[in-house]
């Protein structure tokens, strides 16, 4: 009996309301416009949603300067940083000889060159360094010190694209670093 009152259900269900559901082909035709909306909006974002080349380059050199910060305690060494134009690198004090020195053996303390069109802008306790190139030894002093003792010299490093974006990455005397976007990117164009 309860088969004949299903029956019966179904039968007055297709008759006064039209068909129950979606078919196969609508639901097909609704997942492809929510595809290709969600494909827009993920191409859209990666377009306009900023610089990836810049915000790479600015998380690899506060990887790079961390993990410099983190040797300079664990050996009681002073490291430093070398900004240029065009590229940085890490620098080690050999107390022995007086001197700074590159070519400390890890990889990542290599110079490194910065990518086209980006150009380092560094400031430290309110005033601009002038970036100049310099392959004499003994004029390669770094510009920001990490010392054995974990302070580092306080900065402002804004990494600027020619004739676009901008990012700031601030560093505090504890070693702890933000990176933004740069505020005054707008009134510097």
């Amino acid at each position: 009996m309860t088969h004949d009152l299903s029956r019966r259900s179904c039968a007055e269900h297709d008759h006064g309301h039209g068909h129950g559901g979606f078919s196969l082909l609508e639901l097909l035709v609704v997942i492809v416009i929510i595809g290709i909306l969600v494909g827009m909006t993920t191409i859209s974002v990666g377009v306009l949603g900023g610089d990836r080349e810049l915000r790479d380059e600015a998380d690899r050199f506060t990887d790079v300067l961390a993990s410099a910060h983190e040797m300079a305690e664990l050996e009681g060494r002073d490291y430093g940083f070398r900004l240029q134009p065009s590229g940085y690198e890490i620098l080690r004090f050999e107390g022995r000889e007086q001197r700074w020195t590159a070519g400390i053996g890890d990889r990542d303390f290599e110079a490194h060159e910065l990518p086209d069109g980006v150009v380092p802008e560094l400031e430290i306790e309110g005033r601009r360094v002038l970036l100049r190139v310099s392959d004499a030894p003994e004029e390669r002093a770094p510009q920001i010190l990490l010392f054995a003792s974990g302070d580092v010299t306080p900065y402002r490093l804004t990494l600027r694209r020619t004739g676009g974006d901008s990012l700031l990455i601030e560093g505090e005397a504890d070693g702890t670093m933000k990176i933004r976007a740069d505020d005054t990117n707008e009134a510097r164009r």
